[in-house]
């Protein structure tokens, strides 16, 4: 009886502590919280269903990062009452404006549209401010960055939550006069000629990069137009200047659904995550872990162990806090659409691992997780780890008191001693992964066989039909990204 109590306490404080599983949702991390909206949190018939309005929060100074596997607590966040009703969204677009502020654009769920399609949050009062006049068009499966706290640069995607692609421009917004200012930039000579879905970004020195995702063009049978990892697109804010860079080292599987984060104080962007198929259910790729170097223009296979650590995923979310990089939600190759939070420990940008493990050589100056174990009072880890250990002390006390009347009762029956054989555990099988495209294989060929011919130019171009027509090209810069071109 004992046992079972505490047993049932042990469950019923995990259902406290967790919320349902979330797919498509959009985090960012504002000061020591991290902050994430909607998404959807179930599936059926091949798609995600039941779009949400959520918003929650999770306090990272109480939460303990020395783990692969996070513990955490995360609380609902009721808006004040003089902002305007959370609208469930997914596929939305986010950007970190500063300590305080982030901002979503758009990520509707099916034709019914928004009331507010760019929304500003602010922690600080707990409230949220829609943005008007509002932007031209707005999308979802597409990307936003935010290069100060009055700017965001948003791409890509499909236009207004349907199946047509958005504009294939940049949408710049401004807030620094107090009202946005809302420009559809026109594509320079050099821009694609072609919008993408479904991709991810990240921005360094002012210039912006475009990491995977599917061309905005017809599919059959589901069969996307990839994107891929031959060469990367970028775009400097500064000079309005578009170009494309060959790269060079592990060449990922074209995907979408994957997350791009910069790592602090460091030119590695770390993409992980992400499926090769076209369906919106769509299973994870087994080689879901890449480092992106912008100086070198080189990718880097990232084999992480599996212990404790989160498996491959899509619709997931990333975000970068002090030494950690935090994998939070999305969808695995078992079907679950999860609710869990691990940490990777990106000390050394060029090596992360799951945090616990031992990290290769670092830099010293890194800022390092504080240890929270001197904080007043118990954390919730502290709570569920003291509930586990009285559960275990008295399922060992019970088991000996069972296996001594039990060998009583026999030597007393016969004069023959005998020790019963452990029974044999077996570990669960890991779900079988689909097979994928093999239009798109995972080997990792030598450098001098990424490119594929290109009949003496260096720089791939985009394709600007569709499959089935006549390609033509389009001539690209040859030179590097920078800030000051």
């Amino acid at each position: 009886m004992f046992l079972l109590f505490f047993l049932y306490s042990f469950i019923h404080i995990q259902s406290i502590l967790a919320i349902s599983g979330r797919v498509l949702q959009a985090c960012t991390v504002l000061e020591d919280q991290v902050f994430c909206y909607g998404g959807y949190s179930s599936a059926s018939g091949g798609v995600f269903t039941n779009v949400t309005n959520d918003h929650y929060t999770l306090d990272l100074k109480q939460a303990d990062l020395t783990k692969a596997r996070v513990a955490s607590e995360w609380t609902s966040q009721e808006p004040s009452s003089n902002s305007p009703p959370l609208e469930p969204r997914s596929n939305l677009q986010i950007a970190a404006l500063d300590n305080n502020r982030y901002m979503i654009l758009g990520g509707r769920h099916g034709a019914t549209p928004l009331n507010a399609t760019a929304v500003i949050y602010d922690k600080t009062s707990n409230s949220w401010t829609g943005l008007a006049p509002p932007p031209p068009f707005d999308m979802s499966e597409g990307a936003m960055v935010a290069s100060d706290a009055n700017t965001v640069w948003a791409y890509g995607g499909k236009l207004n939550g349907t199946s047509n692609a958005a504009p294939n421009n940049i949408l710049k917004m401004d807030i620094s006069s107090g009202t946005p200012v809302w420009n559809v930039l026109p594509m320079s000579r050099n821009g694609p000629p072609i919008s993408r879905y479904g991709h991810a970004q990240a921005m360094r020195n002012n210039v912006i990069y475009f990491f995977g995702g599917f061309l905005n063009l017809p599919e059959q049978n589901l069969k996307p137009n990839v994107v891929t990892f031959n060469s990367l697109t970028w775009y400097n804010t500064q000079s309005d200047q578009w170009g494309n860079v060959p790269t060079n080292g592990d060449i990922p599987t074209p995907r979408k659904y994957l997350t791009a984060t910069l790592l602090p104080n460091s030119s590695q962007v770390l993409l992980y995550g992400g499926t090769a198929t076209a369906k919106l259910q769509a299973l994870p790729l087994s080689d879901y872990c890449y480092i992106y170097d912008a100086n070198k223009h080189q990718y880097t296979a990232i084999n992480l162990t599996k212990n404790g650590g989160a498996g491959g995923r899509i619709g997931h979310s990333a975000v970068a806090y002090k030494n950690r990089l935090l994998i939070l939600m999305g969808y695995d190759g078992g079907g679950n659409i999860l609710n869990d939070v691990h940490a990777l420990d990106i000390s050394n940008p060029e090596h992360p691992v799951w945090a616990g493990e031992t990290p290769p050589p670092s830099d010293p100056d890194a800022t390092t997780i504080p240890d929270n174990s001197d904080s007043q009072g118990l954390a919730t880890g502290a709570i569920v780890g003291i509930v586990i250990g009285c559960v275990a002390f008295v399922a060992i006390v019970g088991a000996g008191i069972f296996l001594w009347y039990r060998k009583r009762r026999q030597r007393e029956n016969s004069n023959v001693d005998y020790i019963t054989p452990p029974q044999d555990f077996q570990l669960d099988v890991p779900p079988t992964m689909f097979a994928e495209n093999t239009a798109y294989p995972t080997k990792k060929e030598p450098d001098h066989d990424h490119s594929v011919d290109q009949s003496n130019d260096p720089v791939p171009s985009y394709p600007v039909t569709k499959p089935h027509e006549e390609e033509t090209n389009s001539e690209l810069p040859r030179t590097k990204p920078s800030s000051s071109e």
